[in-house]
C-alpha cells in the first residue's frame, strides 16, 4: 500500500475531528455561560493541538532516523546506529535489519580497505614491473618497478598513450613469452602476462613484465659455482695425493743407491697413480655426458622387448622381471634403454649389499605407462638428493647415473621418483612416461 507521511497526518487529524464535533455539538445544545464556552474550546483545541503534534512527531521521527541512517550509508559512513526498538513492532523490526545492514557493511567496507591495502603494498613490493591501461590505451596506473623501466620524463607518464610512451608492443606483444625489449630506461628480455579487469564496467588491460634476463644470469652463475666447486674438489681430491706419490717416486729414483725392493714399489706407486687417473678420466667423461646429452630421436619402442634385453643383460639370480601389458610407445629406444641400465644397475648394488632381491616391471594406462624397479637394499636416508649431479652413497661412485636418467626421462616429457619403501627396506623407482 502506497502511504507517505502527508496522509498519515491527515488520517490522524481526520480521526479527531468526530471527538472535536461531538464536543462542540454538546456545548451547542447545553446550557453553558460563555466563560465556560471558552475555556472548554481552549482546552479542546489546546489539548488537541497537543497530541496531534504528539502523534506527528511520532509519526515522522522514526522515517527521519531512517533516512538519515541511508544517508550515511550512502555516503559510506558506518558508525551510526539507529536506536534499538521493539522488534516485535514493523518499525522496530525495520531498525533492527538496517543496523544488521550497517555492521555487514562496515564489516566488508574494513576488509575491502585492508585487502587493498595489502594489494598494494604486494604491487609495491613485487619484483615485476606492472602497467595498467584504460580502454584507450591510455596509462593510469604503474607500480614502482614499473617506474624505474621510465624516464624521469616519462614517469610523469599518467594519462599518456602507450605509443607516445614506447609501450605499445607491451599492448601488441603475445602474452605469457619472452621478448626483447627497450624500455625508455633499460633494455633486456622480458616476459609479459597480460590480462584484462573491469573498473565501472569499462575493460582495463593489466600487464606484468618480468625481467627474465637477470634471474638466469644469477642462475647461470649459481650453476658455475656449484660446478667449479665440484670439479675443484674432485681434482683436488685427485691431485693432491698424486702430487705428494709423484714426489716420493722422484726421490726414490734419483737415489745414488736404490733401496732393496725399489721396482716393486715404484710399480705400486705407479699403479696408485695410473687407477686414479683412470678415475678422474671416468668423473670428466660422465660429467661430459651429462652435459650434453643430445633430444632424444623418437620412433617405436616395444617397452616388453626393451625391459626383457636389459633385464637378461643383467641375469642374476636375485634379478626379476614381472612382464606387464604389451605396450608400445614414442621414444629414443636408446636412451630409455640407458635410463633403465642406470636404474636397474643402482637397484642391483644396494640390493646385492644385503643379499636381497630386485624386481621390475611395469604397467600400462589410457595416456601413460609406469615403469618401476624395486630392490631390497638398505634404502636411502635422503631421496630427493640422488637426482643432484655428483651425489653419490657408493664407494667409487660419480653420481650421475640417476642424473642421467632423470634428463632421459624429463626429456620424454615424463617423471621419474625415487621413495623408500613401505613394505620393506630397499627403494621403488618409478618411471611415467607417455605413450606418444
Amino acid at each position: 500500500m502506497n502511504v507517505n507521511i502527508r496522509q498519515l497526518l491527515t488520517f490522524g487529524f481526520l480521526s479527531m475531528v468526530p471527538g472535536i464535533a461531538f464536543t462542540l455539538f454538546f456545548l451547542y445544545i447545553g446550557d453553558y455561560e460563555a466563560l465556560e464556552w471558552y475555556t472548554t474550546l481552549v482546552l479542546l483545541f489546546g489539548i488537541s493541538a497537543i497530541l496531534y503534534a504528539q502523534f506527528a512527531s511520532k509519526v515522522a521521527q522514526p522515517w527521519n532516523g531512517i533516512a538519515n541512517m541511508i544517508q550515511s550509508l550512502r555516503e559510506e559512513d558506518y558508525s551510526l546506529r539507529l536506536r534499538k526498538q521493539n522488534e516485535k513492532d514493523p518499525i522496530g523490526a525495520a531498525f533492527l535489519e538496517i543496523n544488521k545492514l550497517s555492521e555487514m557493511l562496515q564489516k566488508g567496507r574494513m576488509s575491502f580497505v585492508e585487502t587493498h591495502e595489502l594489494f598494494l603494498q604486494v604491487v609495491k613490493r613485487i619484483n615485476a614491473a606492472i602497467f595498467c591501461f584504460d580502454p584507450e590505451d591510455m596509462l593510469v596506473l604503474a607500480n614502482p618497478k614499473g617506474e624505474e623501466l621510465l624516464t624521469s620524463e616519462t614517469k610523469e607518464a599518467y594519462g599518456k598513450s602507450a605509443d607516445s610512451l614506447g609501450l605499445q608492443m607491451l599492448l601488441d606483444a603475445d602474452p605469457d613469452k619472452a621478448i626483447t625489449f627497450d624500455f625508455p630506461a633499460k633494455s633486456g628480455r622480458w616476459l609479459i602476462s597480460r590480462g584484462t579487469y573491469r573498473q565501472e564496467g569499462k575493460p582495463y588491460t593489466l600487464i606484468i613484465v618480468n625481467d627474465v634476463g637477470r634471474p638466469l644470469r644469477e642462475e647461470e652463475l649459481i650453476a658455475w659455482h656449484r660446478l667449479i666447486r665440484v670439479l675443484g674438489h674432485e681434482i683436488n681430491n685427485s691431485m693432491t695425493p698424486l702430487i705428494s706419490l709423484t714426489d716420493s717416486l722422484s726421490k726414490l729414483v734419483n737415489k745414488e743407491e736404490l733401496p732393496e725392493g725399489w721396482r716393486t714399489d715404484l710399480k705400486e706407486g705407479l699403479g696408485i697413480v695410473s687407477r686414479r687417473v683412470k678415475n678422474l678420466s671416468h668423473f670428466i667423461k660422465g660429467y661430459s655426458q651429462l652435459a650434453k646429452l643430445p633430444l632424444p630421436n623418437k620412433g617405436s619402442v616395444n617397452l616388453k622387448n626393451l625391459m626383457q634385453r636389459v633385464f637378461s643383460l643383467n641375469a642374476q639370480p636375485n634379478v626379476s622381471l614381472d612382464p606387464g601389458e604389451d605396450c608400445t610407445l614414442r621414444a629414443d629406444e636408446a636412451q630409455i634403454e640407458q635410463m633403465v641400465i642406470n636404474v636397474l644397475k643402482n637397484a642391483i648394488e644396494a640390493a646385492n649389499e644385503t643379499k636381497g632381491s630386485v624386481q621390475g616391471g611395469w604397467e600400462k594406462t589410457s595416456s601413460d605407462v609406469k615403469i618401476w624397479i624395486q630392490d631390497e637394499g638398505l634404502g636411502i636416508a635422503n631421496p630427493e638428493n640422488v637426482f643432484v649431479p655428483f651425489f653419490t652413497t657408493k664407494t667409487g661412485g660419480t653420481g650421475i647415473g640417476l642424473a642421467i636418467s632423470r634428463q632421459i626421462v624429463e626429456a620424454h616429457r615424463g617423471s621419474i621418483r625415487i621413495a623408500n619403501r613401505e613394505d620393506r627396506s630397499g627403494c621403488a623407482v618409478i618411471i611415467t612416461l607417455p605413450l606418444d
